[in-house]
């Protein structure tokens, strides 16, 4: 194929309002072009288009006017000799008012580009002000508080304090204060990068639950935009949909994009099928001007919320999308080819599109996307000869070895969850393995906590043992293998549809009725990685039934259950696979990628698999029937 194709608690955030953007934000332009930039200056400056992307909207917009930090204040030099002697003063006997004045020239000072005084000068005037913090006003906070921005970036050792002490003052005063004037230090806080570990920002979020019922369309946007970058919730969120739902008409489709941030970043799903089908409607006749952080941001929220009636609809906001593929930037593709393959949704023409775009621009591609498109690719069994695997294999084996690994490295989980895609296609970049199996890297990982590290590093290396028994690189120790087995396993039966579990029982009652009661099945995990347990029978070449649990019994929980030499010979092993509605291709009967690997490694470690799943079932409504239906795949396999 050518090269073209034709056709936790502290987390730091980046803010819109740094030393250098202080008196100015960009328009739509810049943000578009802010998504053009090459690889290398996304890395360098992690910019958070999101949240860039919502502030711009409240800055440019009236009704946000007094709840955000006002992007046009006056720009006044002053320089360094003006600012030393400020600092050269003693400010300890002076009134709280002149010592603001003295920090608003000096953000002044702070915001130029010619600033070249060092941060210990400033070390006696912080002093000063945490002392004087205590007696601050409401005008004084807020005051000091916006003084404070240009420094958030470059003073981190100095203001640690001062932060600290700014957040309990206005935490003591703010229950006096109003709506407008909560949301206004709230939006401060966000710039300060303070959000995140503030008591004043919590009790905010507590206030204001009390108060949704007199919080305007414009205030429940915003508070939402403050869930998103706390990315936790004090709020009835329920009563938080009720409300945004009333208010509906009263929003533009792209604050509904910062809403859908503010649900999808707190884990809330929204519970009302009208509403998320109104929201649908609306995404779909505002597609034409919708901006793409939005629409990226609602899909997300659509594909997290929508239950199985909603999948029409859905089906027919991708089908739309199509149209304005063209203008839509390749993060927003990927998050749409993500959100398909979450919802096993799969659009053939769509995502025909986004793999040509991402094929073609694949050096631009961030790894996370990279990983979101792998899995798409892998959930929608997309042929595994189709040449945009190797560009991704190529792409992902370029930068592990430059210095574009440092992405690898701030993400270190993509890149086995990555990997586990491809070899779910029976894909196996060895020499990539290699590395994201090695002491080294694992280790890296393990230094934060044994949560840093996927599941999926587990399940790679299972797939390797099985599919790829040449492979001499590195495993997991032994002791980490069985930890990362069990916290896969959390994720197991006790989240099973409660129709799904009466289907395992169900099967399980008619085998036994129809093998007899001397013939045991066994009822476990043949492989250890996938989630779902297996119901095995053997039959010998007589066509009798051998019990399978006497013999698999014996073997670890944490082992693979191969066929080999120990069993019985001349019986053909059978597997039964149950899959239900989350395992197969919405619409049609096809499994997913991860269903279809299963079946594979089944067969290749001595197994006849058969599938049965949950519409076949369902079909027959007497247990003679269902008996009859086993037998016949049974005598099939």
């Amino acid at each position: 194929m050518p090269d073209k194709i034709v056709r936790t608690r502290k987390e730091t955030f980046n803010r819109i309002i740094n030393i250098r953007s202080y008196e100015y934000q960009p328009n739509h332009e810049n943000i578009q072009s802010l998504e053009q930039m090459s690889h290398d200056d996304k890395m360098k400056k992690h910019i958070n288009l999101e949240n860039q992307f919502a502030r711009k909207l409240f800055q440019s917009s009236i009704y946000y006017a007094k709840t955000v930090v006002s992007p046009n204040r006056f720009k006044v030099m002053v320089t360094d000799e003006e600012a030393l002697k400020i600092l050269d003063t003693d400010w300890s006997k002076a009134e709280c008012h002149e010592l603001i004045s003295a920090f608003r020239k000096l953000s002044y000072n702070v915001s130029s580009d010619t600033c070249r005084i060092d941060e210990t000068k400033y070390n006696n005037i912080f002093i000063t002000l945490n002392n004087k913090i205590p007696y601050f006003d409401n005008d004084m906070l807020e005051e000091i508080l916006k003084c404070l921005i240009p420094f958030s970036e470059r003073f981190e050792q100095n203001l640690k304090r001062t932060f600290k002490l700014l957040d309990i003052q206005c935490e003591r005063l703010c229950l006096k204060w109003s709506i407008e004037k909560l949301l206004l230090i709230s939006d401060i806080f966000y710039c300060l990068g303070i959000h995140k570990d503030s008591d004043f920002i919590w009790k905010v979020m507590r206030r204001m639950n009390s108060k949704l019922n007199k919080l305007t369309a414009k205030n429940l946007i915003q508070l939402l935009f403050l869930v998103n970058v706390t990315r936790k919730s004090e709020l009835n969120m329920y009563e938080v949909e009720v409300r945004l739902e009333q208010h509906l008409d009263d929003l533009s489709i792209d604050e509904l994009g910062i809403a859908a941030m503010g649900f999808f970043k707190s884990m809330t799903k929204i519970r009302s099928s009208i509403f998320l089908r109104a929201i649908i409607s609306r995404l779909i006749c505002e597609l034409d001007k919708v901006d793409t952080i939005s629409l990226a941001a609602l899909i997300k929220l659509i594909r997290y919320s929508m239950q199985f009636n909603e999948v029409v609809h859905f089906r027919l906001l991708l089908n739309s999308i199509i149209s304005i593929v063209p203008r839509l930037d390749l993060m927003c593709l990927v998050h749409i080819a993500h959100a398909s393959a979450r919802a096993n949704v799969y659009e053939k023409a769509l995502m025909d599109v986004i793999i040509e775009r991402v094929y073609n621009d694949m050096q631009q591609t961030r790894i996370k996307d990279i990983e979101r498109l792998t899995l798409a690719l892998c959930a929608f069994n997309i042929d595994n000869k189709h040449p945009i695997y190797d560009k991704i294999v190529h792409e992902v084996s370029a930068r592990i070895n430059t210095d574009d690994a440092a992405e690898i490295k701030m993400f270190p989980r993509v890149l086995p969850n990555l990997l586990l895609y491809l070899a779910i296609q029976d894909i196996y970049p060895l020499d990539v393995i290699r590395k994201a199996m090695d002491v080294s890297y694992v280790q890296s990982m393990l230094k934060r906590s044994i949560y840093s590290i996927s599941t999926n590093h587990s399940v790679l290396h299972y797939f390797l043992k099985i599919e790829r028994p040449e492979y001499t690189g590195p495993y997991l120790e032994e002791g980490l293998l069985r930890t990362l087995t069990k916290l896969h396993w959390k994720q197991s039966d006790h989240k099973l549809p409660n129709t799904i579990n009466k289907m395992y029982n169900e099967i399980v009652y008619v085998l036994k009725e129809y093998m007899g009661s001397d013939v045991n099945l066994y009822i476990g995990k043949l492989l250890p990685h996938f989630l779902q347990n297996d119901i095995v029978i053997g039959i010998d070449k007589y066509g009798n039934f051998i019990s399978a649990e006497p013999i698999l019994s014996q073997l670890c929980e944490f082992t693979i259950k191969r066929v080999d030499d120990t069993f019985p010979e001349n019986v053909k092993w059978i597997a039964f696979v149950i899959i239900h509605y989350n395992h197969r291709i919405k619409g049609t009967n096809e499994p997913i990628g991860i269903i279809k690997a299963k079946v594979r490694q089944l067969k290749r470690i001595g197994y006849s698999p058969i599938l049965i799943t949950d519409d076949d079932w369902s079909r027959s409504m007497v247990l003679e029937e269902k008996g009859k239906y086993l037998k016949d795949l049974i005598k099939n396999a």
